[in-house]
């Protein structure tokens, strides 16, 4: 019967015809019994699994119930207070405090009908106070080997134990603690609740699917801490294999060995798990059923069609048999087949059968002997190859996965290998590898001279961007490549480009800054001898007003136009710039030329209309000026003269279209006598205080930081900062003051951090303050005063400060980072100077300037902004952004990384008692 279904073309053609018609019979039957059992067994396994969620659900809700209980009491601040005056009591039973704990305790307990003891843990004493009255622990009680209280104690959460039986009812029950701890987080005790579940395990029978199916809660060893057999609670022998492979993550297809389907889900407050499990039998009854009678059929129908495919093809087989058998006798080996004359002879399809296997014969045995010997040589060839290919592999596996553009040449310019990274820039130059280096102006013939890992470096510009290329030589396998690398500058010399244009520029007018424009008088004023020179300060009065009434936009389109107008009336080889809030600008005087003429020309034309938005307006200017003498003055001279000059046109009484400096302007006003006079005794009169602007982080909305702002109230009312904070550092009582700020905000500081408040407070530092050479033995004293943490404070410098003395500056701040104390750039950006500095200047961070920021996103791309931020980044300086106002502005600065936000969006500066209430509703 065998040989029937190794020989035959037609009864194999027979044999795939029954086997077909059994298969799409099996197929049918297998198809319909699916359907049914998986129709059956979703519909079980759904059930299972909602029964499971409403019993997980259900535990959940009884045990958050009562650890709300432990977590409240365990910051019960009346538990806490006694917890403390117990420490020194003799006895806790005898001590004043023990009735009123017992009645708190019996307060707790009487609404918690599922509360079978309350009691609280006393550390220092080694007791137990419970809701029963005079309850005392047996002498051979020892509290920290209790294991529920050490699970408390390890804990910042409460804790719920495995379950128990109840000495004093004989009922399971279940213990929930809480560790309490005082604010300085150290250990007095604990709470803990002792809660029977029997009325929970009732609850819980109510829960089953169909007939067999029932619920389970397992712990974490799989010991059962529920099964509607009572017996099995707590039987260590009692988990069946699917639950203890459930707890070992072997059950994960939804079955057991013993043909069980269950649903298993853990519950969120404890490492318990709820399973469902129903009998396989009660859903796959009536399918097993259905696959006999098919079964039946398909069996009955097989062997009807197998007999008579057997009686049909015997009688085609028998000749090719006897063939068959003749061959076998001869040999199993095609090479050495010899097929008798007799079957060579035949005139039929056996004859040419036979024939054409002797045929085959001869040309096997030639092409084995072949074969052999190709077989031979290809063996050899592959594991040479395989060795090649796992080293090329292990290389190019190395190079890929890097950013840095990579490729693999040999010296004649011919390429084995260039990473993505590499591709991106040839599709970007449009630009191959041999064409690349040919720029490079490396021949193949030094390429072929170096030696092993010889490198040599080349500098690229293509399409503007800017490339550093490398080239290293190494052999491999006694022949010389080279591997090329490939890096972007582009982004960081675009960096300093536009660091450069910062340092210059003013980023909203686009007029030279302070700095540069003084440069450029500078050099104006020493080049050639002048015959007549100006330097001119223009202000706009009440231009706060104009933004208040008109809006921003409207508001800088008036300077824009003003600028224009400015820029309009110079000349060849003068100039303008912008101080500050001021215009300033450079004339040069001709021969016979008068300066007020002059000056009556350009502030003529700047107070005519400016037409905004189809509207007429008009500005009220002043102007100072300052005349170039014979006295050789420098550019910060005259610039100096013309503020003098036009802070005395602002002055009510002398107010005027512009105003020439002399030397009356440059002695003191009234105004600024008296609040000189009135600073001298205002610290000892008590009349400054500290205001708090919190730092936010904008990603969890948490207070990470304060900055101390000082506020003078003088006779019932306050002085504005930039009114009275210049005129100290003038006349060199700012060195006072500031003392004064700096000890106050350790001091506040330390307060708030004793209180469990402890964030980073910054500091203003002046440049007088800075020159002091006592500051860091001052920073010495007021640390040990108030006991100040040093790496909670900040001290805040401006830019102008760190470019006066560059070495001095580098050792002051060197000292200041070595006692621990972090250092900030304040308003940076604005400067001129201290870009340069920055990689030398031992700094932690720096403070985004507001100018940069309130223009965003309207008025305002950011690019300047996102510049700062990068920049910081690769120094790893952290960033705060100060002035922030608006939601759009916050969601630049954070999608940017800057995530440290300062501003009147969050809070404005407020006073102390205000902070502190703010700190306590923040922790």
């Amino acid at each position: 019967m065998s040989s029937y279904f190794k020989f035959g073309l037609t009864r194999k053609i027979i044999v795939l015809i029954v086997s077909a018609l059994i298969l799409n019979t099996l197929i049918v039957a297998l198809f319909v019994g699916l359907q049914v059992h998986r129709i059956s067994t979703n519909f079980l396994l759904d059930a299972l699994e909602q029964e499971t969620e409403y019993v997980v659900e259900r535990v959940d809700q009884f045990f958050a119930k009562h650890g709300l209980i432990a977590e409240q009491q365990a910051s019960n601040r009346f538990f806490i207070n006694a917890l403390k005056e117990l420490e020194t009591s003799e006895r806790v039973i005898h001590d004043p405090l023990y009735p009123d704990i017992v009645r708190d305790l019996i307060a707790i307990k009487s609404p918690q009908s599922f509360t079978n003891l309350i009691y609280l843990a006393v550390d220092s004493q080694n007791t137990l106070i419970t809701n029963r009255m005079g309850y005392e622990p047996r002498s051979s009680f020892v509290l920290s080997e209790r294991a529920w209280y050490q699970d408390a104690v390890a804990s910042s959460e409460y804790v719920i134990s495995d379950p128990y039986i109840d000495l004093s009812t004989g009922k399971p029950a279940i213990t929930i603690s809480k560790a309490i701890r005082d604010s300085n987080h150290e250990l007095l005790g604990a709470i803990g609740l002792d809660i029977l579940l029997d009325d929970l395990y009732e609850e819980l029978n109510a829960y089953g699917v169909g007939e067999t199916g029932y619920i389970s809660i397992v712990n974490r060893d799989g010991l059962p801490v529920y099964h509607p057999e009572e017996s099995v609670i707590f039987d260590d022998e009692a988990p069946a294999t699917y639950l203890q492979s459930l707890i070992n993550g072997e059950a994960i297809d939804g079955t057991d060995e013993n043909g069980r389907y269950f649903s298993y889900h853990q519950m969120s407050e404890t490492d318990w798990y709820a399973v469902a499990v129903i009998d396989e039998e009660e859903i796959s009854g009536p399918v097993q059923s259905l696959m006999q009678l098919l079964g039946t059929i398909l069996f009955l129908t097989t062997g009807l069609f197998v007999g008579i495919a057997y009686v049909t093809t015997k009688k085609l087989t028998d000749p090719l048999h006897h063939l068959t058998a003749k061959i076998k006798q001869e040999t199993e080996e095609w090479e050495k087949i010899e097929i008798p004359d007799p079957f060579k002879t035949r005139e039929d399809e056996i004859g040419e059968l036979s024939r054409t296997l002797s045929s085959m014969g001869k040309r096997i045995r030639q092409d084995l002997i072949e074969a052999n010997e190709q077989n031979e040589r290809l063996l050899d060839e592959v594991e040479s190859h395989k060795l090649t290919q796992n080293q090329l592999k292990l290389m190019l596996s190395v190079l890929a996965r890097t950013d840095q553009a990579f490729f693999i040449m040999d010296v004649k310019y011919t390429v084995i290998y260039h990473n993505e990274t590499m591709d991106q820039i040839m599709i970007k130059h449009t630009i191959d590898i041999p064409a690349l280096v040919e720029k490079l102006d490396v021949s193949s013939d030094s390429l072929a001279s170096m030696y092993d890992e010889e490198s040599i470096n080349h500098e690229l510009v293509l399409d503007d961007h800017h490339y550093d290329i490398g080239l290293q030589a190494f052999y491999y396998e006694g022949t010389l490549y080279i591997l090329g690398t490939v890096e972007d500058k582009s982004q960081i010399i675009e960096a300093y480009s536009m660091i450069a244009h910062l340092r210059t520029y003013d980023a909203f007018t686009g007029l030279m800054n302070k700095q540069a424009f003084l440069d450029h008088v500078e050099k104006e004023i020493t080049r050639v001898p002048l015959k007549g020179a100006c330097m001119v300060l223009c202000n706009i009065n009440g231009f706060r007003t104009i933004q208040e009434a008109k809006g921003l936009e409207f508001a800088n389109n008036l300077i824009f136009s003003l600028r224009d107008r400015l820029q309009e009336s110079l000349q060849e080889g003068e100039a303008i710039g912008r101080t500050n809030v001021e215009f300033a600008m450079f004339l040069l005087i001709e021969e016979g030329e008068s300066i007020e003429e002059r000056l009556e020309t350009i502030t003529a034309r700047a107070m005519e209309s400016y037409e905004i938005d189809g509207e007429d307006t008009f500005l009220n200017l002043a102007f100072g000026a300052s005349v170039y003498s014979d006295k050789q003055d420098t550019s910060s001279q005259l610039l100096d003269q013309a503020n003098a000059a036009l802070n005395h046109n602002k002055d009510p009484n002398e107010q005027a279209v512009f105003t020439f400096y002399d030397e009356r302007i440059n002695q003191m006003t009234a105004y600024q006598f008296m609040i000189f006079n009135r600073l001298q005794t205002a610290v000892e009169r008590e009349e400054f205080e500290l205001h708090m602007q919190p730092q936010i982080n904008a990603e969890s909305g948490r207070i990470v930081g304060m900055e101390a702002l000082l506020r003078w109230h003088h006779e019932d009312s306050y002085v504005r900062p930039d009114v009275f904070i210049p005129i100290a550092e003038k006349y060199g009582i700012m060195i006072k003051i500031g003392d004064w700020v700096l000890e106050e905000s350790m001091r506040i500081a330390a307060s708030f951090a004793k209180r469990g408040h402890t964030v980073p407070i910054s500091v203003n530092i002046s440049g007088s303050q800075f020159r002091d050479p006592a500051i860091l033995s001052k920073l010495d004293t007021y640390l040990h005063q108030t006991k100040f943490d040093p790496a909670l404070l900040k001290l805040e410098l401006t830019e102008s400060i760190l470019i006066d003395d560059e070495e001095r500056c580098m050792d002051v701040l060197d000292k200041i980072r070595n006692r621990g104390i972090r250092v900030s750039i304040d308003d940076f950006g604005t400067g001129y100077s201290s870009l340069s500095y920055l990689k030398r200047l031992n700094v932690n961070e720096l403070k985004i300037d507001r100018s940069f920021i309130k223009g965003i996103p309207k008025e305002d791309n950011g690019d300047i902004t996102e510049l700062i931020i990068s920049l910081a980044n690769k120094l790893k300086l952290s960033l705060v952004a100060e002035g922030v106002e608006e939601k759009e502005q916050i969601d630049f600065l954070v999608s940017h990384g800057c995530k440290t936000i300062q501003g009147y969006y969050y809070y404005k500066p407020m006073p102390v008692s205000d902070i502190e209430d703010l700190l306590m509703k923040n922790a």
